[in-house]
């Protein structure tokens, strides 16, 4: 596997992790009346992961093709 091949597979995984969260954050609140604490404890490190993601994805769209 080169360096490309690898760039992807780190783009995707991450991009799927990021829509995992999304859909946690987002679902959560309405299936429970009020979301786990522990949810609400990591809201913050959810919300950077989907960043991170995003520059991830922003970046293979701009630089990498």
């Amino acid at each position: 596997m080169d360096a490309h091949q690898f760039w992807h597979l780190l783009v995707l995984g991450s991009t799927l992790f990021a829509a995992a969260a999304v859909a946690l954050l987002v679902l959560v609140p309405l299936v429970f009346e009020e979301a786990p604490p522990g949810l609400a404890r990591r809201r913050p490190v959810l919300l950077g992961l989907i960043a991170v993601a995003g520059l991830l994805l922003l970046g293979e769209w701009l630089f990498a093709h």
